[in-house]
């Protein structure tokens, strides 16, 4: 689509996820238009790191002066409890809306469990789901709360990493559970080997390159073709990787197409790290078991919904996000909360393994409870 093209009308969903430039082309390819219909929650503005704004609706003000906003309060998705939450937790942001009109009857109050470390917060997890499924203890399970199947339930995480520890602690438990997107990807070969290129151009010094297995003949050529690339943007390097080692597959390209938004390669192994980078998500196109838990990171359950949700991880430096001893952006930080607690349909868990954070602690104090330290001894059969 040329810049200079003019389109009579223009959607664009998702509009607090826009950046500079894609503001400036929506305003160029509007300009000789009939009209512009833009969609979207300042509310749930996650991608700073990509140069998306939460006050997208207030630069539309001033581009489009005549610009007629309908606010949508009403909310078909949860529990007047829930909602009540969800307004206090962004209500704590400068402009946080906080009008959240429940169309739902009440359900039950939101919970919060503080385990002593991640691994009794895990297991406890894991108890409980079962509990919901019927599969165990049933003289625990609350009968005012109805059975749930596995796809009912999902846990969400801030990063990566605290979902693999759940991962494993619903695996101990033989739960049927998945990490939802993504992962399919990050396992191709191909994929890897040009993630591992980069991270040599990003860390030359590391330890882990240094001790990297031996690649595939060619591969130091690739990396130095790379390396002259200089400080081109990720999605150029991924090309240059594509280009110089002779390999160009489907996988490659969605990593590609993940890594555009990004300004340098340093960001985009950091977000794929920390399981932000949503693109890869949604465009790895795995498909998810339908009887089993979805693990995610709350980057990527942005736009989903379950009955029961898990919001977990919530130590002190972990959520907030604290980097180098700083929460780099609070107020994203706290609309991704917002995005977590949104998940949730009939019932949200609130747990942490270890010291509370000060998102934690804004659970209502009717329903935190302490999680017992346990350590699990595992079983070996000799049969």
């Amino acid at each position: 689509l040329a810049v200079d093209a003019t389109l009579p009308h223009l959607l664009v969903d998702e509009c607090q996820d826009i950046n500079a430039v894609q503001r400036k082309l929506m305003a160029k390819w509007s300009e000789r238009g009939e009209s512009l219909f833009a969609i979207g929650d300042p509310d749930q503005s996650i991608y700073g790191f990509r140069g998306a704004s939460a006050g997208c609706f207030d630069q539309l003000r001033e581009s489009f002066p005549d610009l007629a906003v309908m606010s949508l309060a009403r909310n078909c998705r949860s529990t007047p409890e829930i909602l009540d939450f969800a307004r206090q937790v962004i209500g704590r942001n400068p402009g946080g809306r906080g009008t959240l009109v429940p169309a739902r009857p009440s359900g039950c109050g939101i919970r919060a469990g503080a385990a002593p470390d991640s691994a009794s917060e895990g297991a406890w997890i894991a108890q409980e789901i079962m509990n919901m499924v019927g599969g165990m203890d049933m003289h625990e399970t609350r009968s005012d709360r109805p059975a749930r199947a596995f796809s009912d339930i999902a846990v969400l995480c801030r990063t990566r990493r605290r979902l693999e520890d759940m991962e494993l602690a619903l695996r101990r438990a033989d739960i049927p559970c998945e990490i939802a997107g993504g992962e399919d990807l990050l396992a191709d070969p191909d994929v890897r080997d040009a993630l591992a290129a980069l991270r040599a151009l990003v860390h030359p010094d590391s330890a882990l390159y240094a001790a990297r297995p031996p690649r595939a003949p060619g591969w130091e050529a690739a990396l130095e073709g790379m390396r002259a690339c200089g400080d081109a943007a990720p999605e150029a390097m991924v090309r240059a990787w594509m280009r110089l080692s002779g390999v160009s597959t489907p996988g490659l390209e969605r990593l590609a197409a993940a890594a555009a938004p990004h300004r340098d390669a340093a960001e985009f192994l950091q977000a794929l790290l920390l399981g932000e980078e949503g693109d890869v998500h949604r465009l790895a196109g795995r498909k998810t078991a339908s009887g089993a838990v979805r693990l995610m990171t709350l980057h990527a359950a942005k736009g989903l919904e379950f009955p029961a949700v898990f919001l977990a991880g919530l130590e002190d430096g972990a959520f907030p996000l604290r980097r180098k001893g700083e929460i780099e952006n609070p107020e994203e930080e706290r609309r991704l909360f917002f995005v977590g607690v949104t998940r949730a349909q009939d019932e949200l868990i609130l747990t942490c393994g270890g010291r509370p954070s000060a998102f934690f602690r804004e659970a209502p104090a009717s329903g935190r409870f302490e999680i017992r330290a346990k350590i699990r001894a595992e079983q070996t059969s000799f049969l």
